[in-house]
């Protein structure tokens, strides 16, 4: 092996690794806002907040509508034009949102942005780990998804402050206005080079994208533990869409620290040494 090339697979590439990090948490932030934004539009609309099951529904049915196609895309379309091509769609979506008049509308219109949504993250992820080092392409993983909570965060975190001071409307807007600022760096940033690995025999490639993948022997305990902690994850991000008094300060940046910050991040943060003992018995 030559010395450049040598050089090359080893170093760490820093600013894929932030733009895939960015373009996940672009993506927290965005299946969030939403659910921190039900109340206000319920009061605007004057509808009930209940009226907004179908939405909340349908943007998870395109969440994972857009993560189990993305294996074919990627195969077909390369890492960079996938994220890129999902990014857009999610923008796209989340500032239709913002003009959205009925529950039809806007049902229709998270559906869609449910599909870019749930591309973004097997992508990038795909993405950072192959074209960095082997020895870090684990530990690059768990930090692109964590980047999933860090969006969350910052919407649970702003969200209040921006439907108070702008209207709901500048949730989705704001979060497409970033996301947009984004799509450039992502198009020049991101090589669409062929990912180390891809499987080129079509049964094989098949397998690589579908669901079963997620139990082959060299992922299994990953993917066996990552369900148990993002579902205890699930009742910290389900207390913010509620008025809760018993877990409410006094401001609404208390109540989204409170209920967002420490156990969503502890949970966050204790999986990191969770799935780095995963990746030894995948392994060992």
């Amino acid at each position: 092996m030559s010395e450049p090339k040598k050089q090359e697979e080893t170093r760490t590439h820093w600013w894929v690794l932030c733009l895939a990090c960015a373009a996940v948490v672009l993506d927290g932030y965005d299946t969030v806002a939403l659910g921190v934004s039900i109340p206000a539009i319920a009061k605007d609309w004057a509808v009930a907040p209940s009226s907004f099951t179908p939405a909340l529904s349908l943007t998870s049915a395109g969440v994972a509508l857009g993560y189990l196609a993305v294996g074919r895309l990627v195969a077909r379309l390369g890492t960079r034009n996938v994220i890129f091509a999902a990014v857009v769609v999610f923008t796209v979506g989340s500032l239709l949102t913002a003009w959205s008049t009925s529950i039809v509308e806007l049902t229709i219109l998270r559906f869609v942005t449910g599909l870019g949504l749930g591309a973004v993250l097997p992508a990038a992820v795909s993405h950072a780990t192959a074209v960095n080092p082997v020895r870090l392409r684990q530990s690059i993983a768990v930090a692109v998804m964590t980047g999933i909570s860090l969006g969350a965060l910052i919407a649970g975190l702003a969200g209040s402050s921006i439907v108070g001071s702008l209207g709901w409307e500048w949730v989705f807007i704001i979060g497409a206005i970033a996301s947009a600022v984004l799509l450039p760096f992502l198009w020049f940033g991101l090589s669409n080079r062929q990912v180390p690995g891809m499987p080129i025999d079509a049964a094989e490639a098949k397998h690589h994208a579908s669901v079963a993948r997620l139990f082959d022997a060299s992922v299994r305990s990953r993917t066996l533990l990552f369900g148990p902690f993002r579902s205890l994850s699930l009742p910290s991000t389900t207390c913010s869409h509620h008025g809760c008094q018993p877990c409410s300060p006094a401001t609404p940046s208390a109540r989204a620290w409170h209920r967002w910050g420490p156990r969503h991040w502890g949970l966050e943060a204790s999986s990191v040494p969770v799935f780095s003992f995963s990746d030894r018995v995948d392994t060992g």
